[in-house]
């Protein structure tokens, strides 16, 4: 069974590499490209990535919590518990598609912890990555919206902000196992943190993409995670993005480069995030 794991991890990544290639190849990026944004590198914006990678981590860390104790009835535990293992789930991203990351994740450490029923916490990922999904959803007609008649950014975030208050309050009264606003509120805000961390992401390197633009695209490129074929969405999110962001009068080009360079900083990031296991552990 591992080694059938491990074998579709391994096409996984080989499909994500071959596809970021691809990309590169299509969009014309070359060596002197590559230089040139490791010389524009600004260590003071990645440092702020590093600290949205940190909330985001907390936010859905807060949110697994909550769920633990309401949705799977477990005692509260320690939060350096919860974060210790999110940050795992987080580094499984990395090597699995992301939702079957979290979501298997999930189940097996609530069986590690004592839990017989392993499906509960399968359940409990399962309305995790939902809720985020809905908090996407809610502001995707108003992406639309924007793109076709040039509204406002306020308009944008307002109707997104009524869309989900009204859908959660009517969701939670026909569905009130399913939607639960604490659970989306703590997705909106996790949410919010993966979009400034993206718009800082730009800023790392100097690159010519709008911080609106990424704001607007964000609800609609993020749906490529419905199509957990790589590890973390690897290639696909990239080709995603690229043509997402064009939709806005991004260059290709400059979508491109942006999207090839943010993975290789996300994926340092949360390399160097790992560090902190240890010291959760010895608490």
């Amino acid at each position: 069974m591992r080694k059938k794991y491990l074998l579709q991890s391994l096409l996984g990544l080989s499909l994500g590499a071959v596809l970021c290639v691809a990309l590169a190849r299509h969009t014309r990026i070359d060596g002197a490209m590559l230089h040139d944004l490791l010389q524009r590198f600004d260590p003071l914006y990645a440092g702020l990535c590093l600290l949205l990678s940190m909330a985001m981590l907390e936010t859905g860390v807060r949110k697994w919590a909550y769920l633990d104790v309401h949705f799977d009835g477990h005692t509260l535990r320690p939060h350096r518990y919860y974060l210790r293992h999110y940050i795992w789930q987080n580094w499984l991203a990395q090597i699995l598609p992301g939702t079957v990351a979290l979501i298997l994740g999930r189940a097996l450490v609530t069986h590690a912890g004592g839990e017989k029923n392993w499906k509960r916490g399968l359940r409990s990922g399962l309305i995790d990555q939902l809720s985020e999904l809905f908090v996407l959803l809610a502001f995707l007609p108003g992406t639309f919206w924007q793109l076709y008649t040039q509204g406002s950014f306020a308009f944008w975030l307002g109707q997104g902000l009524l869309t989900l208050l009204a859908a959660t309050l009517l969701g939670h009264k026909i569905l009130p196992r399913v939607i639960l606003p604490a659970v989306i509120g703590w997705s909106f805000l996790r949410i919010a943190a993966i979009t400034l961390r993206l718009v800082f992401g730009a800023l790392v390197f100097a690159l010519p993409v709008g911080s609106a633009a990424i704001a607007y695209a964000t609800p609609l490129a993020t749906l490529t995670a419905l199509l957990p074929l790589t590890p973390g969405n690897l290639g696909l999110a990239e080709w995603g993005w690229t043509y997402a962001l064009q939709l806005w009068q991004v260059d290709l080009t400059a979508a491109a480069l942006y999207l090839l360079s943010f993975r290789l900083l996300a994926f340092a990031l949360q390399s160097l995030l790992l560090l902190a296991i240890p010291a959760l552990r010895a608490r």
